[in-house]
């Protein structure tokens, strides 16, 4: 039996591994939620928005712990799952967070994010014969998957649900001036020692919902772990929904999620550099976060939602 936190909670979502017949599932490994549990209430929203207030999503520790009716579609969140026993007539349909593919230039790569992709692979391909289908968040790495699984691919588009908890706060009147959330390495502790030394001051980075910081900050910061150039787009996105202008590492594919001039980019050695002159100049840093929520609210949702609609209509045929 699963749990989830009482905060934020837009939807009847129900946490017990009994739940009522319905005809769309989305199974979450209780693990993982915390660190997608805005992206996964978006993810819920669609299902409901085209199956019913019926679709249950249900956090666990295993799919085989849940009780669910034949001929059911079973979206599953969760990496760590063990491989579940398949029910008659049922959909097993999976989404993928990582990135398992060497995309843009290989020169880019540290040999720990090759390990990181190698391990991440592994894991998927270990997996995949027990889904019906994959979708997978990055648009360069799903052409890449619909050529190598054996299984049907396809994209989806990540969204971010705040719920009452969406940010109206003006930036000038925020608590910090960067938001970084996410696990320590060397390149990022760097960057954030750095910053601090200039006097500017960062959010928690730990043991804290990301979206929930990005709303307290001027600034979101996105530093890869290790030398990489794949785009983390659920924390980019995160910090869009959480009304927050976001400062970023080249990354590919970024320049066909979202306009050059929507997010302000610069090289690792030039974070500190550009961060400081965006947050001395409110003026600017005003401009690219209206331009950011502009791009985000007027287009990218609405198209989203385009998508996530055609997605399942696809899938439930």
């Amino acid at each position: 039996m699963g749990s989830t936190p009482d905060s934020h909670r837009p939807f009847d979502m129900r946490v017990d591994s009994e739940v009522p017949t319905t005809q769309a599932y989305l199974i979450v490994q209780d693990v993982s939620f915390r660190y997608v549990q805005n992206v996964t209430r978006y993810i819920h929203r669609q299902l409901r928005s085209y199956f019913g207030d019926s679709a249950a999503l249900v956090l666990t520790s295993e799919i085989d712990d849940v009780r669910y009716a034949d001929g059911s579609i079973v979206f599953v969140i969760g990496e760590n799952f063990r491989t579940h026993q398949r029910k008659p007539g049922c959909k097993y349909i999976y989404l993928n967070f990582s990135v398992v593919e060497v995309m843009g230039s290989p020169f880019k790569l540290s040999r720990i994010g090759w390990s990181a992709i190698r391990r991440k692979k592994r894991m998927l391909q270990e997996k995949i014969g027990a889904y019906d289908a994959v979708l997978d968040y990055f648009p360069p790495q799903t052409r890449i998957l619909e050529r190598r699984l054996a299984v049907p691919v396809f994209g989806f588009a990540v969204g971010v649900d705040l719920g009452a908890a969406s940010n109206t706060k003006p930036l000038a009147a925020r608590e910090y001036d960067l938001c970084f959330v996410g696990g320590m390495s060397p390149r990022r502790e760097t960057v954030l020692a750095d910053l601090s030394a200039e006097g500017l001051s960062l959010s928690p980075n730990s043991k804290v919902v990301f979206e929930e910081e990005a709303a307290k900050s001027r600034l979101c910061l996105n530093i890869h772990a290790y030398r990489s150039n794949h785009l983390e787009t659920p924390r980019i996105l995160g910090a869009l929904a959480s009304g927050t202008p976001v400062l970023t590492e080249p990354s590919f594919g970024l320049d066909t999620l979202m306009p050059p001039s929507c997010a302000a980019i610069a090289r690792t050695d030039q974070l500190v550099r550009k961060a400081k002159q965006l947050l001395n100049s409110p003026t600017e840093l005003q401009s690219l976060c209206d331009r950011s929520q502009a791009w985000y609210h007027t287009t990218y949702l609405p198209d989203a939602a385009g998508r996530w609609r055609k997605l399942l209509e696809t899938l439930e045929r």
